[in-house]
Formats: structure tokens, sequence, C-alpha cells
């Protein structure tokens, strides 16, 4: 029977898994010490914006493949069901449902409501935006850091097709995680100490929510491994 451990196999160091969020997130600071607009990379419609929708159009894509196998019986696709509800809703919320991109005018009830006066959700009430936001953090916190390493010292690798093993992200997930937890934190302090050079001085949400939207297109792909693998 196959392991999650067995079906993320290769150098975790050298993996995409690795990789991928540090490019994402030190390439901020790179571009702005190369001198290229603050706004162009964090505004609403700004290149981390958009590589965020991207991730999570992608794994909305693998959430949908998911629903179709027949590996994992029982309470398998209501989960996957609930996280491609959640993942929908991050992407959505996003881009304000296609206001970004096409640009159409809020309506004036709506902007009645919305802080920003856009046509989204989370803008209209705190519970909106914090509750997701913090679930979301306090997922990758647990289910992406402490779970595999406690697995790691434990040395405990369940089958993939049992709920134990395709539940919890895998440690692929853990420097994504990582990352998306320290580098706001980061962010704030710079911003509290001005005499840092100004390259240093991103946009941390900005930063947090892409790597976040990584960490759930992570675990997609992870979860679809395992299956196929265990599959085999």
């Amino acid at each position: 029977m196959i392991s999650p451990r067995q079906s993320d196999r290769g150098d975790l160091a050298g993996s995409i898994y690795f990789t991928a969020p540090l490019v994402f997130a030190f390439s901020a600071y790179f571009l702005q010490w190369l001198g290229i607009d603050r706004l162009y990379l964090f505004s609403e419609f700004g290149v981390y914006e958009l590589l965020t929708f991207v991730f999570l159009f992608f794994a909305i894509m693998v959430y949908i493949s998911l629903l179709s196998y027949p590996a994992c019986q029982g309470w398998f696709k209501p989960w996957i069901s609930l996280l491609l509800a959640g993942t929908i809703y991050f992407a959505g919320e996003e881009i304000s449902w296609g206001q970004h991109f096409f640009s159409w005018t809020t309506p004036d009830v709506w902007q009645a409501i919305n802080d920003q006066a856009e046509t989204n959700l989370h803008n209209t009430h705190a519970l909106l935006d914090q509750l997701p936001r913090n679930a979301l953090s306090l997922a990758a916190g647990f289910g992406g850091i402490v779970v595999p390493l406690w697995r790691a010292v434990k040395n405990h690798h369940p089958s993939a097709l049992s709920p134990a093993g395709w539940l919890w992200p895998t440690r692929a997930c853990a420097p994504v995680c990582a990352l998306a937890l320290t580098l706001s934190p980061f962010d704030d302090w710079v911003e509290s100490h001005p005499d840092l050079p100004v390259w240093l001085n991103t946009s941390g949400g900005e930063l947090k929510e892409g790597l976040l939207a990584l960490f759930i297109l992570f675990y997609a792909v992870s979860l679809k491994r395992r299956l196929s693998a265990a599959r085999d």
C-alpha cells in the first residue's frame, strides 16, 4: 500500500514544493530592489494578486478532477467539495468576481456596504474576511507544519487510501506554509522600522495570500498524487 511519504518521493530541497514559494516570495523583494513600482506589484490588479488567482484557478481544476476519483469512499467527496467551494470563494474574492478584469462599475447599493466599493464580500464584514483568512492560516500552521513534523518524528506514514493518509497535507506543503506564516509578520516589522531599506517593505498581506493560495494548490496536487499512486 502506498504511503503519503512514498507518493511525495524525491528530494524535497530540489523540488518545486521548496523552490516555488521561495521564488514567489523573495522575487517581490528583488523586484523592489530593482526599482519596480510597488503599485505595479501589489495593487488590486498587480502581479502578485494575479499570480494568487492563477494558483487558485489551477487548484480548482485539480479539485474538480478529484471529484471523479473512486479511490476513497465515505466523506472524501464531501471534503473535496468543501475545499472546492472554499477555493472558488478565495479566487472569486481575490478578483472581486471579475471586476478587476472587466472593470465594471460597482452598484451604488453595494458601494454603501463595501469598504473599498468593490463587488466582493470580504470587504463588507470582518466575519467574511478575517474568519476565512484565520481558518486558512490555522490550517497552514497545524496541517501544513505541525502534522508533517509530528509524522516525521514518529515515523508515522499511513496508507494514502485511509482518511489519516489523504486528509492531512504532507511534508511537501511545509515550506510554503512556513513562509506564509513568517513573511507577513516580518513585513509588519520592517514597516515599523523606517530606517531600513525601502525595498524590504513589500506587501505582507498580498504575499501571504499568494503563499496560502500556493499551499492550497500544493495540497490539491499532493492529494491527487497520493490517490493516483495508491490506485496503481
